[in-house]
Protein backbone atom coordinates (compact mmCIF):
# COMPACT_ATOMS: atom_id res chain seq x y z
CA UNK A 1 0.00 0.00 0.00
CA UNK A 2 1.09 3.44 -1.16
CA UNK A 3 -0.37 6.80 -0.24
CA UNK A 4 -1.04 6.59 -4.57
CA UNK A 5 -2.78 3.55 -3.95
CA UNK A 6 -5.05 4.96 -1.47
CA UNK A 7 -5.79 7.84 -3.09
CA UNK A 8 -7.05 6.22 -6.49
CA UNK A 9 -9.09 3.87 -3.82
CA UNK A 10 -10.39 6.97 -2.67
CA UNK A 11 -11.44 8.08 -5.82
CA UNK A 12 -12.41 4.67 -6.57
CA UNK A 13 -15.39 4.61 -3.73
CA UNK A 14 -16.08 8.60 -4.56
CA UNK A 15 -17.41 7.29 -8.43
CA UNK A 16 -19.85 4.74 -6.69
CA UNK A 17 -23.38 6.64 -6.71
CA UNK A 18 -24.24 5.56 -3.29
CA UNK A 19 -27.04 8.14 -2.94
CA UNK A 20 -29.08 7.51 0.14
CA UNK A 21 -32.25 5.25 -0.34
CA UNK A 22 -30.54 4.27 -3.53
CA UNK A 23 -29.61 0.71 -4.77
CA UNK A 24 -25.89 2.32 -4.78
CA UNK A 25 -25.07 2.21 -0.94
CA UNK A 26 -25.53 -2.04 -1.35
CA UNK A 27 -22.97 -1.11 -4.62
CA UNK A 28 -21.10 0.21 -2.47
CA UNK A 29 -21.59 -2.30 0.24
CA UNK A 30 -20.59 -4.94 -2.46
CA UNK A 31 -17.24 -3.12 -3.53
CA UNK A 32 -16.00 -3.03 0.10
CA UNK A 33 -16.37 -6.46 0.27
CA UNK A 34 -14.65 -7.27 -3.01
CA UNK A 35 -11.50 -5.07 -1.82
CA UNK A 36 -11.77 -6.29 2.01
CA UNK A 37 -12.15 -10.20 1.21
CA UNK A 38 -8.87 -10.13 -0.65
CA UNK A 39 -6.70 -9.52 2.50
CA UNK A 40 -5.59 -12.80 3.89
CA UNK A 41 -6.99 -12.00 6.95
CA UNK A 42 -10.17 -12.53 5.52
CA UNK A 43 -9.39 -15.57 3.22
CA UNK A 44 -8.42 -17.39 6.08
CA UNK A 45 -11.31 -16.35 8.43
CA UNK A 46 -14.32 -15.40 6.06
CA UNK A 47 -16.96 -15.29 8.45
CA UNK A 48 -15.27 -12.16 9.82
CA UNK A 49 -16.50 -10.42 6.67
CA UNK A 50 -20.60 -9.98 6.33
CA UNK A 51 -23.53 -8.27 5.45
CA UNK A 52 -26.16 -6.89 7.74
CA UNK A 53 -29.35 -6.63 6.17
CA UNK A 54 -30.94 -3.06 7.71
CA UNK A 55 -34.29 -4.08 9.37
CA UNK A 56 -37.62 -3.20 8.33
CA UNK A 57 -35.93 -0.90 4.97
CA UNK A 58 -38.34 -0.65 2.32
CA UNK A 59 -35.07 -0.24 0.24
CA UNK A 60 -33.20 -3.74 1.48
CA UNK A 61 -30.18 -2.23 2.12
CA UNK A 62 -26.90 -3.57 3.91
CA UNK A 63 -24.45 -2.50 6.27
CA UNK A 64 -20.80 -4.70 5.95
CA UNK A 65 -19.44 -5.30 9.11
CA UNK A 66 -15.51 -6.19 9.16
CA UNK A 67 -13.92 -7.96 12.46
CA UNK A 68 -10.36 -8.25 12.70
CA UNK A 69 -10.08 -10.39 15.68
CA UNK A 70 -5.91 -11.19 16.24
CA UNK A 71 -5.59 -11.58 20.25
CA UNK A 72 -8.67 -11.63 22.60
CA UNK A 73 -6.90 -10.23 25.56
CA UNK A 74 -6.52 -7.11 23.76
CA UNK A 75 -8.57 -4.20 23.55
CA UNK A 76 -10.95 -3.95 20.74
CA UNK A 77 -12.01 -0.42 18.69
CA UNK A 78 -14.99 0.06 16.89
CA UNK A 79 -14.71 1.69 13.55
CA UNK A 80 -17.46 3.41 11.79
CA UNK A 81 -17.85 4.78 8.39
CA UNK A 82 -21.05 5.38 6.29
CA UNK A 83 -21.50 4.38 3.40
CA UNK A 84 -24.03 6.41 1.81
CA UNK A 85 -24.26 10.18 0.53
CA UNK A 86 -26.84 12.75 -0.23
CA UNK A 87 -28.25 13.41 -3.49
CA UNK A 88 -26.59 14.74 -6.43
CA UNK A 89 -29.07 16.95 -7.65
CA UNK A 90 -28.03 20.23 -6.76
CA UNK A 91 -24.99 19.33 -9.32
CA UNK A 92 -27.06 20.93 -12.28
CA UNK A 93 -25.46 20.27 -15.00
CA UNK A 94 -22.48 18.57 -13.75
CA UNK A 95 -24.68 16.28 -12.40
CA UNK A 96 -23.39 13.88 -15.16
CA UNK A 97 -19.76 14.40 -13.30
CA UNK A 98 -20.85 14.37 -9.82
CA UNK A 99 -19.16 11.44 -8.65
CA UNK A 100 -16.00 11.58 -11.37
CA UNK A 101 -13.68 13.28 -9.10
CA UNK A 102 -10.86 14.12 -12.05
CA UNK A 103 -13.89 15.25 -14.81
CA UNK A 104 -15.51 17.03 -12.46
CA UNK A 105 -12.76 19.13 -11.38
CA UNK A 106 -11.80 19.50 -15.07
CA UNK A 107 -15.34 20.62 -15.89
CA UNK A 108 -14.93 23.44 -12.79
CA UNK A 109 -11.73 24.12 -14.47
CA UNK A 110 -13.14 25.68 -17.41
CA UNK A 111 -16.18 27.49 -15.66
CA UNK A 112 -13.60 28.99 -13.46
CA UNK A 113 -15.08 32.56 -13.01
CA UNK A 114 -18.32 31.40 -11.96
CA UNK A 115 -16.89 30.18 -8.68
CA UNK A 116 -15.92 32.28 -5.41
CA UNK A 117 -12.26 33.31 -4.40
CA UNK A 118 -11.70 30.12 -2.05
CA UNK A 119 -13.14 27.33 -4.50
CA UNK A 120 -11.04 28.70 -7.42
CA UNK A 121 -8.21 28.59 -5.01
CA UNK A 122 -8.71 24.96 -4.39
CA UNK A 123 -9.51 23.99 -7.60
CA UNK A 124 -6.14 25.16 -8.44
CA UNK A 125 -4.72 23.26 -5.68
CA UNK A 126 -3.63 19.38 -6.04
CA UNK A 127 -4.59 18.41 -2.48
CA UNK A 128 -7.97 19.31 -2.80
CA UNK A 129 -10.45 15.95 -4.24
CA UNK A 130 -13.61 17.44 -5.85
CA UNK A 131 -16.93 15.24 -5.85
CA UNK A 132 -20.11 14.28 -4.35
CA UNK A 133 -19.07 12.25 -1.18
CA UNK A 134 -15.89 12.93 -1.68
CA UNK A 135 -15.70 14.55 2.36
CA UNK A 136 -19.30 13.16 3.38
CA UNK A 137 -17.50 10.48 3.88
CA UNK A 138 -15.89 8.35 1.56
CA UNK A 139 -12.57 9.44 2.45
CA UNK A 140 -13.50 8.23 6.05
CA UNK A 141 -14.55 4.93 4.77
CA UNK A 142 -11.22 4.77 2.42
CA UNK A 143 -9.06 5.26 5.72
CA UNK A 144 -10.95 2.65 7.40
CA UNK A 145 -10.46 0.69 4.64
CA UNK A 146 -6.19 1.37 4.44
CA UNK A 147 -5.92 0.56 8.00
CA UNK A 148 -7.46 -2.70 7.66
CA UNK A 149 -4.62 -3.09 4.81
CA UNK A 150 -1.80 -2.69 7.25
CA UNK A 151 -3.22 -4.46 9.76
CA UNK A 152 -3.51 -7.10 7.50
CA UNK A 153 0.41 -6.56 6.60
CA UNK A 154 1.74 -6.46 9.69
CA UNK A 155 -0.04 -8.44 12.67
CA UNK A 156 2.40 -8.96 14.72
CA UNK A 157 1.88 -5.39 15.32
CA UNK A 158 -1.27 -4.69 16.33
CA UNK A 159 -1.88 -4.01 19.38
CA UNK A 160 -5.88 -3.71 19.24
CA UNK A 161 -8.50 -5.70 17.42
CA UNK A 162 -10.60 -4.14 14.72
CA UNK A 163 -14.24 -4.22 14.10
CA UNK A 164 -15.52 -2.22 11.31
CA UNK A 165 -19.10 -1.08 10.42
CA UNK A 166 -19.23 0.67 6.97
CA UNK A 167 -23.18 1.78 7.46
CA UNK A 168 -25.84 2.70 5.15
CA UNK A 169 -28.60 4.74 5.34
CA UNK A 170 -26.80 7.53 7.96
CA UNK A 171 -28.32 10.67 5.63
CA UNK A 172 -31.56 9.51 6.34
CA UNK A 173 -32.67 7.73 9.42
CA UNK A 174 -29.42 5.88 10.42
CA UNK A 175 -31.11 2.14 9.91
CA UNK A 176 -27.53 0.62 8.98
CA UNK A 177 -26.22 1.96 12.27
CA UNK A 178 -29.60 0.68 14.56
CA UNK A 179 -29.04 -2.88 12.36
CA UNK A 180 -25.15 -3.50 13.19
CA UNK A 181 -25.93 -2.88 16.93
CA UNK A 182 -26.97 -6.82 17.64
CA UNK A 183 -24.00 -8.44 15.56
CA UNK A 184 -21.12 -5.95 17.76
CA UNK A 185 -23.17 -7.31 20.72
CA UNK A 186 -22.74 -10.55 19.24
CA UNK A 187 -19.11 -10.37 18.55
CA UNK A 188 -18.54 -9.30 22.00
CA UNK A 189 -19.83 -11.59 23.71
CA UNK A 190 -18.60 -14.74 21.54
CA UNK A 191 -15.24 -13.95 21.56
CA UNK A 192 -15.17 -12.28 24.89
CA UNK A 193 -13.75 -9.00 23.94
CA UNK A 194 -13.17 -5.48 25.66
CA UNK A 195 -14.36 -3.10 23.70
CA UNK A 196 -12.65 0.41 24.75
CA UNK A 197 -14.60 2.60 22.40
CA UNK A 198 -16.33 3.81 19.25
CA UNK A 199 -14.13 5.76 16.68
CA UNK A 200 -16.56 7.58 13.65
CA UNK A 201 -14.54 9.22 10.87
CA UNK A 202 -17.08 11.62 9.33
CA UNK A 203 -15.29 14.70 8.19
CA UNK A 204 -14.29 17.71 10.47
CA UNK A 205 -16.41 20.54 10.82
CA UNK A 206 -13.84 23.74 10.43
CA UNK A 207 -14.84 26.64 12.43
CA UNK A 208 -13.90 28.92 9.54
CA UNK A 209 -13.61 28.23 5.73
CA UNK A 210 -10.45 28.55 5.50
CA UNK A 211 -9.29 26.66 8.90
CA UNK A 212 -6.98 23.97 8.90
CA UNK A 213 -7.54 22.74 12.25
CA UNK A 214 -7.80 19.27 13.49
CA UNK A 215 -10.54 18.28 15.93
CA UNK A 216 -11.51 15.30 17.84
CA UNK A 217 -15.04 15.32 18.57
CA UNK A 218 -15.93 13.76 22.42
CA UNK A 219 -19.83 13.57 21.29
CA UNK A 220 -22.39 14.15 19.06
CA UNK A 221 -26.02 16.99 19.06
CA UNK A 222 -28.97 15.13 19.71
CA UNK A 223 -32.16 15.90 17.10
CA UNK A 224 -35.49 15.11 17.27
CA UNK A 225 -38.52 16.83 15.08
CA UNK A 226 -41.44 19.07 16.91
CA UNK A 227 -44.36 18.31 14.89
CA UNK A 228 -47.26 21.37 14.86
CA UNK A 229 -50.74 20.16 13.34
CA UNK A 230 -53.01 22.66 12.89
CA UNK A 231 -57.13 22.51 12.57
CA UNK A 232 -58.43 25.77 12.26
CA UNK A 233 -62.16 26.97 11.32
CA UNK A 234 -62.70 26.81 7.23
CA UNK A 235 -64.74 30.28 6.15
CA UNK A 236 -65.02 31.97 2.58
CA UNK A 237 -62.32 33.87 1.24
CA UNK A 238 -64.19 37.09 1.03
CA UNK A 239 -65.42 36.29 4.40
CA UNK A 240 -62.15 35.43 6.49
CA UNK A 241 -63.36 36.49 9.91
CA UNK A 242 -65.88 33.64 9.89
CA UNK A 243 -63.20 31.24 10.76
CA UNK A 244 -59.42 31.05 10.93
CA UNK A 245 -56.96 29.71 8.58
CA UNK A 246 -54.79 27.17 9.86
CA UNK A 247 -52.01 28.32 7.19
CA UNK A 248 -52.08 31.17 9.04
CA UNK A 249 -51.65 29.89 12.67
CA UNK A 250 -49.11 27.57 11.78
CA UNK A 251 -47.28 29.98 9.61
CA UNK A 252 -46.90 32.46 12.76
CA UNK A 253 -45.76 29.68 15.01
CA UNK A 254 -42.86 28.58 12.85
CA UNK A 255 -41.92 31.90 12.29
CA UNK A 256 -41.88 32.70 15.90
CA UNK A 257 -39.58 29.33 16.82
CA UNK A 258 -37.33 29.26 13.96
CA UNK A 259 -34.02 31.11 13.45
CA UNK A 260 -34.71 32.63 16.94
CA UNK A 261 -31.18 32.23 18.56
CA UNK A 262 -33.56 32.74 22.38
CA UNK A 263 -34.36 28.75 22.06
CA UNK A 264 -31.10 27.57 21.46
CA UNK A 265 -29.29 25.60 24.11
CA UNK A 266 -26.18 25.89 25.20
CA UNK A 267 -23.64 23.06 27.34
CA UNK A 268 -20.18 23.42 27.61
CA UNK A 269 -19.50 26.40 25.64
CA UNK A 270 -21.22 25.48 22.88
CA UNK A 271 -24.83 26.67 20.99
CA UNK A 272 -26.75 24.60 19.41
CA UNK A 273 -27.99 25.68 15.73
CA UNK A 274 -31.67 27.68 15.61
CA UNK A 275 -34.49 25.87 14.49
CA UNK A 276 -35.62 25.61 11.19
CA UNK A 277 -38.55 24.06 8.94
CA UNK A 278 -38.22 20.91 7.19
CA UNK A 279 -41.74 20.58 5.58
CA UNK A 280 -44.65 22.71 5.75
CA UNK A 281 -47.85 22.22 3.87
CA UNK A 282 -51.73 22.43 4.30
CA UNK A 283 -55.05 20.69 3.21
CA UNK A 284 -55.73 22.20 0.16
CA UNK A 285 -54.85 20.35 -3.03
CA UNK A 286 -56.18 22.71 -5.22
CA UNK A 287 -57.61 26.41 -6.02
CA UNK A 288 -60.28 27.22 -3.46
CA UNK A 289 -61.98 30.12 -2.17
CA UNK A 290 -62.30 28.51 0.82
CA UNK A 291 -59.73 28.83 3.34
CA UNK A 292 -57.50 25.81 4.82
CA UNK A 293 -58.87 23.87 7.49
CA UNK A 294 -55.88 21.94 8.22
CA UNK A 295 -51.76 22.50 8.32
CA UNK A 296 -49.48 20.82 9.32
CA UNK A 297 -45.00 21.05 9.29
CA UNK A 298 -42.37 19.81 11.76
CA UNK A 299 -39.39 22.05 12.57
CA UNK A 300 -35.42 20.52 13.24
CA UNK A 301 -34.78 20.95 17.02
CA UNK A 302 -30.78 20.06 17.73
CA UNK A 303 -30.71 19.67 21.03
CA UNK A 304 -27.62 18.94 23.69
CA UNK A 305 -28.87 18.19 27.08
CA UNK A 306 -32.04 19.56 27.73
CA UNK A 307 -34.78 17.12 28.43
CA UNK A 308 -37.66 16.27 25.96
CA UNK A 309 -40.23 17.67 28.77
CA UNK A 310 -38.44 21.02 29.26
CA UNK A 311 -38.52 21.30 25.26
CA UNK A 312 -42.08 20.90 25.14
CA UNK A 313 -43.33 22.90 27.72
CA UNK A 314 -41.07 25.65 26.18
CA UNK A 315 -42.78 25.31 23.02
CA UNK A 316 -46.20 25.06 24.65
CA UNK A 317 -45.96 28.77 25.99
CA UNK A 318 -44.78 29.88 22.33
CA UNK A 319 -47.39 28.69 20.72
CA UNK A 320 -49.96 30.27 23.29
CA UNK A 321 -48.22 33.85 22.96
CA UNK A 322 -48.67 33.36 19.06
CA UNK A 323 -52.42 32.54 19.85
CA UNK A 324 -52.59 35.63 22.32
CA UNK A 325 -51.13 37.46 19.25
CA UNK A 326 -53.43 36.29 16.13
CA UNK A 327 -56.62 36.48 18.61
CA UNK A 328 -55.64 40.55 19.19
CA UNK A 329 -54.69 40.68 15.44
CA UNK A 330 -58.11 39.50 14.60
CA UNK A 331 -60.17 41.86 17.14
CA UNK A 332 -58.64 44.59 15.45
CA UNK A 333 -59.65 43.36 12.20
CA UNK A 334 -63.39 42.61 13.49
CA UNK A 335 -63.56 45.95 15.04
CA UNK A 336 -62.19 48.00 11.85
CA UNK A 337 -65.84 46.01 10.21
CA UNK A 338 -67.66 46.86 12.72
CA UNK A 339 -68.40 43.88 14.51
CA UNK A 340 -68.06 43.54 18.23
CA UNK A 341 -67.85 39.58 18.17
CA UNK A 342 -64.89 37.46 19.22
CA UNK A 343 -62.60 36.06 17.15
CA UNK A 344 -62.75 32.04 16.94
CA UNK A 345 -61.00 30.52 19.87
CA UNK A 346 -57.21 28.51 19.39
CA UNK A 347 -56.87 26.20 22.19
CA UNK A 348 -52.95 24.56 22.04
CA UNK A 349 -52.52 21.22 23.33
CA UNK A 350 -49.90 18.67 23.03
CA UNK A 351 -50.19 14.75 22.19
CA UNK A 352 -49.60 14.29 26.02
CA UNK A 353 -53.25 16.09 26.10
CA UNK A 354 -54.75 13.72 22.93
CA UNK A 355 -56.39 10.70 22.95
CA UNK A 356 -54.29 7.50 21.59
CA UNK A 357 -55.41 6.69 17.98
CA UNK A 358 -56.82 2.99 17.50
CA UNK A 359 -55.39 3.28 13.81
CA UNK A 360 -52.45 0.46 13.05
CA UNK A 361 -50.71 2.24 10.49
CA UNK A 362 -47.00 1.32 8.78
CA UNK A 363 -46.68 4.22 6.23
CA UNK A 364 -42.89 4.62 4.10
CA UNK A 365 -42.90 8.36 5.80
CA UNK A 366 -42.57 7.61 9.63
CA UNK A 367 -44.03 11.68 9.73
CA UNK A 368 -46.45 11.43 7.60
CA UNK A 369 -47.72 8.24 9.75
CA UNK A 370 -47.22 10.37 12.92
CA UNK A 371 -49.50 13.31 11.38
CA UNK A 372 -52.16 10.79 9.98
CA UNK A 373 -52.45 9.45 13.86
CA UNK A 374 -53.09 13.14 15.44
CA UNK A 375 -55.58 13.85 12.91
CA UNK A 376 -57.58 10.85 13.37
CA UNK A 377 -57.21 11.15 17.39
CA UNK A 378 -58.68 15.39 16.47
CA UNK A 379 -62.00 13.49 15.28
CA UNK A 380 -62.50 12.80 19.29
CA UNK A 381 -61.95 16.95 20.49
CA UNK A 382 -62.91 18.78 17.52
CA UNK A 383 -65.72 21.93 18.07
CA UNK A 384 -65.80 25.27 17.02
CA UNK A 385 -62.68 26.20 18.09
CA UNK A 386 -59.06 25.88 16.24
CA UNK A 387 -56.27 23.45 17.56
CA UNK A 388 -53.06 23.06 17.51
CA UNK A 389 -51.18 19.90 18.78
CA UNK A 390 -47.46 19.81 19.33
CA UNK A 391 -46.02 16.44 19.51
CA UNK A 392 -42.85 14.63 17.61
CA UNK A 393 -42.14 11.97 15.23
CA UNK A 394 -39.42 10.33 13.98
CA UNK A 395 -36.31 10.53 13.69
CA UNK A 396 -34.89 10.43 17.02
CA UNK A 397 -31.20 11.03 17.39
CA UNK A 398 -29.81 11.33 21.24
CA UNK A 399 -26.82 13.24 22.50
CA UNK A 400 -24.65 12.58 24.21
CA UNK A 401 -20.79 13.79 25.73
CA UNK A 402 -18.01 12.07 27.51
CA UNK A 403 -15.26 14.11 29.67
CA UNK A 404 -11.71 13.45 27.75
CA UNK A 405 -10.16 13.42 31.64
CA UNK A 406 -11.72 10.51 32.54
CA UNK A 407 -12.12 8.60 29.55
CA UNK A 408 -10.32 5.22 28.99
CA UNK A 409 -10.60 5.84 25.18
CA UNK A 410 -9.25 9.38 24.80
CA UNK A 411 -6.79 8.60 27.12
CA UNK A 412 -5.71 5.54 25.01
CA UNK A 413 -5.68 7.18 21.63
CA UNK A 414 -3.59 10.48 23.51
CA UNK A 415 -1.25 7.57 24.11
CA UNK A 416 -1.12 5.71 21.33
CA UNK A 417 -1.15 8.42 18.64
CA UNK A 418 1.82 11.00 18.13
CA UNK A 419 0.33 13.03 15.73
CA UNK A 420 2.26 15.64 13.38
CA UNK A 421 -0.43 18.15 13.23
CA UNK A 422 -1.96 19.40 16.75
CA UNK A 423 -5.83 18.64 17.43
CA UNK A 424 -8.41 20.31 19.66
CA UNK A 425 -10.72 18.44 21.58
CA UNK A 426 -14.54 19.81 21.47
CA UNK A 427 -17.44 18.15 23.11
CA UNK A 428 -19.74 17.42 20.69
CA UNK A 429 -20.03 16.63 16.70
CA UNK A 430 -21.98 19.35 15.68
CA UNK A 431 -24.53 17.18 13.11
CA UNK A 432 -26.57 14.36 13.59
CA UNK A 433 -24.14 10.75 13.90
CA UNK A 434 -24.25 7.26 14.19
CA UNK A 435 -22.69 8.04 17.10
CA UNK A 436 -26.31 8.51 18.78
CA UNK A 437 -26.84 4.98 18.60
CA UNK A 438 -24.19 3.36 20.56
CA UNK A 439 -25.07 4.43 24.09
CA UNK A 440 -28.08 3.68 26.71
CA UNK A 441 -30.48 6.50 26.73
CA UNK A 442 -31.75 7.89 29.83
CA UNK A 443 -35.12 6.47 30.99
CA UNK A 444 -36.93 9.17 31.64
CA UNK A 445 -36.35 10.60 28.00
CA UNK A 446 -37.33 7.27 26.70
CA UNK A 447 -40.88 7.94 28.71
CA UNK A 448 -41.31 11.42 27.38
CA UNK A 449 -40.81 10.28 23.98
CA UNK A 450 -43.61 7.69 24.15
CA UNK A 451 -45.69 10.16 25.65
CA UNK A 452 -45.35 12.49 22.32
CA UNK A 453 -44.46 10.15 19.82
CA UNK A 454 -48.22 9.23 18.04
CA UNK A 455 -46.95 6.54 16.51
CA UNK A 456 -44.64 5.58 19.26
CA UNK A 457 -44.33 1.95 17.98
CA UNK A 458 -41.94 3.38 16.17
CA UNK A 459 -39.93 3.59 19.17
CA UNK A 460 -37.87 0.39 18.75
CA UNK A 461 -37.52 -0.92 22.04
CA UNK A 462 -34.73 -3.88 21.25
CA UNK A 463 -33.12 -0.96 19.58
CA UNK A 464 -32.54 0.87 22.52
CA UNK A 465 -32.01 -2.22 24.93
CA UNK A 466 -29.81 -3.00 22.36
CA UNK A 467 -27.58 0.49 22.28
CA UNK A 468 -28.05 -0.03 26.15
CA UNK A 469 -26.05 -3.07 26.11
CA UNK A 470 -23.50 -1.93 23.48
CA UNK A 471 -22.74 1.17 26.11
CA UNK A 472 -19.72 2.46 24.60
CA UNK A 473 -17.89 5.75 24.89
CA UNK A 474 -17.63 7.68 21.37
CA UNK A 475 -15.17 9.71 19.52
CA UNK A 476 -15.41 11.19 15.70
CA UNK A 477 -12.24 12.18 14.39
CA UNK A 478 -12.18 12.91 10.45
CA UNK A 479 -10.63 14.27 7.69
CA UNK A 480 -10.72 18.27 6.37
CA UNK A 481 -12.68 19.67 3.63
CA UNK A 482 -15.37 22.08 2.72
CA UNK A 483 -18.80 22.84 1.56
CA UNK A 484 -20.37 18.81 2.58
CA UNK A 485 -23.80 18.71 1.07
CA UNK A 486 -22.81 21.39 -1.58
CA UNK A 487 -21.95 20.96 -5.15
CA UNK A 488 -18.24 22.08 -4.39
CA UNK A 489 -17.52 19.39 -1.94
CA UNK A 490 -14.15 18.47 -1.30
CA UNK A 491 -11.64 16.93 1.13
CA UNK A 492 -8.03 17.38 1.55
CA UNK A 493 -5.85 14.47 0.55
CA UNK A 494 -3.42 15.82 3.11
CA UNK A 495 -5.80 15.19 5.63
CA UNK A 496 -6.90 11.81 4.25
CA UNK A 497 -3.64 10.78 4.95
CA UNK A 498 -3.42 12.07 8.50
CA UNK A 499 -6.63 10.34 9.04
CA UNK A 500 -4.96 6.97 8.12
CA UNK A 501 -1.34 7.48 9.88
CA UNK A 502 -3.36 8.62 13.02
CA UNK A 503 -5.98 5.66 13.00
CA UNK A 504 -3.48 3.18 12.02
CA UNK A 505 -1.46 3.92 15.33
CA UNK A 506 -4.30 3.08 17.08
CA UNK A 507 -4.08 0.07 16.45
CA UNK A 508 -0.62 -0.65 15.08
CA UNK A 509 2.99 -0.13 17.32
CA UNK A 510 4.93 2.50 15.44
CA UNK A 511 7.98 0.67 14.25
CA UNK A 512 10.20 1.72 11.68
CA UNK A 513 9.26 -0.95 9.04
CA UNK A 514 5.87 0.66 8.77
CA UNK A 515 6.50 4.35 9.83
CA UNK A 516 8.62 6.56 8.72
CA UNK A 517 11.12 9.23 12.09
CA UNK A 518 7.59 11.99 11.93
CA UNK A 519 5.37 8.56 12.71
CA UNK A 520 3.90 8.38 9.17
CA UNK A 521 3.23 5.25 7.14
CA UNK A 522 5.24 4.07 4.94
CA UNK A 523 4.17 2.44 1.46
CA UNK A 524 5.07 -1.21 0.71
Amino acid sequence: MNKQNAHAWLKKLISIRSEVSTEGENLMADALYQRLSQLDYFIKNPEHLSFVEAENDPYQRKSLVASMILDHSRPTLIGIGHIDTVSTIDYGKYRDLATESESLKQAFLQDLAQFKPSVQQDLMNSDYLFGRGSLDMKAGVGAWCEVCTLLDQYPHLAKANLIIGFVCDEEGNSLGMQSILSKLINIRDTFHLTYLGVIDTDYTAPKTTDSDEYTMYCGTIGKFLLNIAVFGKEAHASDPLEGIDASMILSALISKLCYNQQLSETSLGKVSPVMVPLHIEDSQQAYSVQTAKMAWGYVNVCFYKRPIEQWMNMFEVIAQQVVEELQQKMRLALSAQGSTKEPVPIRVITQKQLSKSKLDLHLPDERLEAYRYVQDSYQSVMNDEALIVLYISPPYYPAFTIDPQHSPLVTYIQSNVRSTHPYTIEPYYPYISDMSFVKGVNQHEIKALKQYLPNDHRLDERMLHMMSALDCEMINIGPLGKDAHQWTERVSLSSFDWLINTLAQCVLEVKDEIFDSNEQFLGT
